[in-house]
């Protein structure tokens, strides 16, 4: 039915596929086809792929569907003109003579840079013509003549579009240092184009490492396996560290850079590196949870696991049995997480003046006391109470507006809330790890309140602090303790 057909190819073109044959060839119907989708003229009748107009209206919407068109419109100007202002990749689609008709290559590759392919081999010669190309696409270099690949104004072009185009330069431009420079900075892999004394250039290398540190991993051999250069990368980008050629990766002054960088973990290097006390002793410096990775050996040696738990004290659990029970070891973890007294031994557990330190850095760290001391009134002078009212329970309602660190105060905390809905503030100063409930107590004493007097906490944005938060530590509302945040 040529109405249903007709309705149809105004919503999708390229619905004339399942027209009947007959009515592929009328013109009325094909003209709205490809006036919807150009391509369509791939469906219609032999002899509209003739016809000027239905062709013309293809290639407006759809320059790739010259290559529908029948020979002779292919080598008419003003048709092929269109197409390739569309697709500049339609002039494969142009007859011969049109590829080497200067106005019409000009078209195309202006349009998309790589049509110059397409071109007649005097016009992929046209300075010109290729200027326009690798402007609108750098890789276009490719299929400039010999000749153009070693013009250098051809080739900075193409390089300030796409620096990969260095690729395709001529060997005397990828051995100059200024393109190759300019190459890189474009696109780091550029590197791996490098010709003729640059390939073994270290100097150069290095600058180019320390600019763009991922050229290393397409660097030439030589320049990819070189001391200087991998020092140079992984002082710019420490993560460079895993590209590195394989004996760089085994070179203990280049791990240990990458280490102390953090371009590198323990449990990433070679496992003999495990046993290097200087490589792990910098490991768990950053991160002491990296003792576990070391070898027994080390992580029963006393500077190695000191270096750890003052990192994470909640390493002090992968250190050896002998250092669980070194008094300075266990003071040094729970100086830096109370918790840590958990994996402290028995004995430690026991003693008064480490349970009472890791009691003052977290107060949970009680339940991990021997069983004397949790029962030890010295040590909970009065009951532990929760200072946070239960949701829909009538109290004070304290918001908080600033949490202040000062840069010589870096354990303190200064804190202000408003009181209510008046204008009072409450003004409290507690240590950066206290709990949440030690926050409480100070705004409450802060406000004249009783002990006894349960209060609701709010942050700016209006969430509740909620009982069962009561052990959560400040830190957990901080952003950072040299500035004003929440």
């Amino acid at each position: 039915d040529a109405e249903v057909v007709l309705h149809a190819v105004r919503n999708c073109g390229a619905a004339l596929q399942y027209a009947d044959l007959s009515l592929r060839s009328r013109r009325d119907i094909v003209l709205q086809a490809v006036s919807k989708d150009g391509c369509a003229l791939s469906f219609a009748g032999e002899d509209l792929r003739g016809d000027y107009e239905v062709v013309l209206a293809a290639v407006k919407t759809h320059g790739w569907s010259l290559q529908y068109a029948s020979p002779q419109l292919r080598d008419r100007e003003e048709v092929v003109s269109i197409a390739v202002s569309r697709n500049g990749n339609a002039l494969q689609h142009a007859s011969e003579r049109l590829r080497a008709e200067y106005s019409i290559v000009l078209v195309a590759v202006n349009q998309s840079g790589t049509a110059l392919e397409f071109a007649s081999g005097n016009l992929r010669a046209n300075a010109s013509i290729a200027l326009v190309a690798v402007n609108q696409h750098g890789l276009a270099l490719r299929f400039c003549s010999e000749d153009l690949r070693a013009r250098r104004e051809i080739v900075w072009t193409a390089i300030s579009s796409n620096g990969l185009a260095l690729e395709f330069a001529s060997e005397a431009l990828r051995s100059d240092s200024e393109v190759v420079w300019a190459a890189v900075q474009k696109s780091a892999r550029a590197f791996q184009f490098v010709g003729g004394h640059l390939c073994e250039d270290v100097d150069f290398a290095v600058k180019i490492a320390s600019y763009s540190p991922g050229s290393i991993a397409v660097a030439p051999p030589a320049l990819r396996r070189n001391k200087r250069v991998a020092i140079a990368a992984i002082q710019q980008s420490p993560t460079i560290f895993n590209d590195l050629a394989s004996e760089l990766r085994h070179d203990p002054d280049i791990v240990q850079l990458a280490v102390r960088t953090k371009g590198a973990k323990l449990q990433q290097l070679p496992p003999h590196f495990r046993h290097d006390k200087t490589i792990v002793l910098e490991a768990v410096r950053n991160d002491g949870y990296d003792l576990q990775f070391a070898s027994e050996l080390l992580r029963a040696d006393v500077d190695v696991v000191m270096a750890a738990v003052e990192s994470k004290g909640l390493a002090l659990q992968r250190a050896s049995q002998d250092l669980r029970s070194n008094r300075n070891v266990v003071l040094a973890a729970i100086a830096q997480d109370g918790l840590a007294l958990q994996f402290a031994e028995e004995e430690l557990r026991g003693d008064f003046e480490v349970v009472l330190a890791a009691i003052r850095k977290c107060s949970i760290a009680k339940l991990y006391a021997s069983e004397a001391l949790q029962k030890n009134k010295l040590l909970t002078p009065c009951p532990i109470t929760n200072p946070f009212a239960a949701e829909g329970c009538s109290s004070v309602i304290f918001t908080l507006e600033d949490l202040v660190g000062l840069p010589h105060e870096e354990d303190t905390v200064h804190v202000k809330a408003r009181i209510g809905l008046g204008g009072k503030q409450a003004l409290a100063s507690v240590p950066l790890e206290a709990s949440l409930a030690d926050l409480a107590r100070a705004l409450r004493e802060s406000a004249g309140l009783s002990e006894k007097q349960y209060i609701h906490v709010t942050t700016p944005g209006h969430e509740r602090i909620r009982p069962m938060d009561a052990f959560m530590r400040l830190r957990s509302l901080c952003t950072s303790v040299d500035s004003t945040s929440l």
